[in-house]
C-alpha cells in the first residue's frame, strides 16, 4: 500500500526468452534467406498473454550448430534503434558483466511533445492500406561502393549506406513505373534523430525510446528520372537532416500521401544497435535458468 498521492514505482522488468529446436540445416532452408522456407511466425517468440508482450527472445537452433533469434518488442516502447540497444544489454547482462556497455533510461520526458495538428486540419490523408507485394532485390556491395565513391568524388561529402540504396531505387523505381515526367514522386523516410538531440537526451546514452521520425521529399519525375545518383542522394540527405526541425514545428512532411503510385516508403532493413548479438547466444544457458 502506498500513501495517497504517491505512485508505485516498478524497478523489474522481465524478458521472455524460450529456446527451441529443427530437425533441419540452415542450408536446408536456404540460411533463411526470403522467400521463407519457413513460416515467419515459427521464428518469432508467442507472447503468452498479451500483458507480456514488450520484449521476447526466442533462439531457435539447427541440427548443424547454426542458430536464429527471433525478437518481439512493442514498437510503443522501443524503435529498432532502442530495441538493439535494450536486448544487447540484456545479453551483456545475462553474461555476467558488471553493467551493461549501455545501461538502458527510460528518460521520456526529455524529448519535448511536438505542436498538435489542429483537429480541422484537412491535409491529413484517410487512406486504405494498400497490399504490399514482398520482393527482394540484391544489391551488391560493389554497387553501393560505386555510388558513394562517386558521392565523395563530386562532393567532397561522405553519403551513407542507407543514402545510397534509396537513392538508387527510387530512381530506379520511377523509371520503370514509367510515371509522367511532370507528375511528382515521392520518398517516404524513417530517420533516426538520436545524434541532432546530444543537449536533450542522457549524455552516457541507452535512451531506447523512440527517437525516430516520418520525413519525406517529393521531386517531379522529370527530375529523379534525369539527374545523377549524387543529385537524388543531396535530396534524401536534405530530408533527413530537416527532419528534427519538421518535428518541433509540427510541419510534419511525409513526402506524399502513401497511396500515391509515384510514392516510395523507405527505412532501414538493420537497424543500427542491433551489432554484436551473439551475446544472446552466449547467454543462453544463464538467461534460460
Amino acid at each position: 500500500m502506498h500513501p495517497q498521492g504517491t505512485k508505485a514505482k516498478i524497478e523489474f522488468w522481465r524478458v521472455w526468452f524460450v529456446e527451441a529446436s529443427a530437425d533441419c540445416t540452415l542450408e536446408d532452408v536456404n540460411r533463411l534467406q526470403r522467400p521463407l522456407s519457413i513460416p515467419a511466425a515459427e521464428l518469432l517468440p508467442q507472447a503468452p498473454t498479451k500483458a507480456d508482450s514488450e520484449g521476447l527472445i526466442l533462439l531457435v537452433q539447427f541440427r548443424c550448430g547454426g542458430f536464429a533469434v527471433g525478437i518481439r518488442f512493442n514498437h510503443a516502447i522501443f524503435d529498432g534503434v532502442g530495441a538493439g540497444q535494450f536486448f544487447k544489454a540484456i545479453g551483456e547482462t545475462a553474461r555476467g558483466l558488471p553493467q551493461p556497455t549501455a545501461k538502458p533510461v527510460w528518460c521520456r520526458e526529455a524529448i519535448p511533445s511536438p505542436p498538435k495538428a489542429s483537429p480541422d486540419d484537412h491535409d491529413l490523408p484517410f487512406f486504405t492500406p494498400p497490399r504490399f507485394v514482398e520482393t527482394v532485390y540484391d544489391v551488391s556491395l560493389d554497387s553501393i561502393n560505386l555510388i558513394k565513391n562517386e558521392y565523395v568524388k563530386e562532393t567532397g561529402r561522405k553519403c551513407s549506406t542507407f543514402d545510397a540504396v534509396a537513392a538508387a531505387l527510387w530512381q530506379s523505381r520511377t523509371r520503370a513505373i514509367g510515371v509522367e515526367l511532370h507528375a511528382d514522386v515521392s520518398v517516404g523516410l524513417v530517420a533516426d534523430v538520436r545524434h541532432l538531440m546530444g543537449d536533450v537526451l542522457p549524455a552516457e546514452g541507452g535512451y531506447y525510446g523512440n527517437c525516430v521520425y516520418p520525413t519525406g521529399v517529393t521531386a517531379s519525375g522529370d527530375m529523379i528520372v534525369h539527374a545523377s545518383l549524387v543529385e537524388v542522394v543531396d535530396l534524401i540527405k536534405e530530408a533527413k537532416k530537416c527532419c528534427l526541425q519538421r518535428w518541433q514545428t509540427g510541419s510534419f512532411d511525409r513526402g506524399g500521401t502513401p497511396d500515391r503510385v509515384g510514392h516510395l516508403p523507405q527505412a532501414a532493413g538493420a537497424p543500427p544497435g542491433f551489432e554484436g548479438h551473439g551475446q544472446l547466444w552466449q547467454a543462453k544457458a544463464e538467461m534460460s535458468k
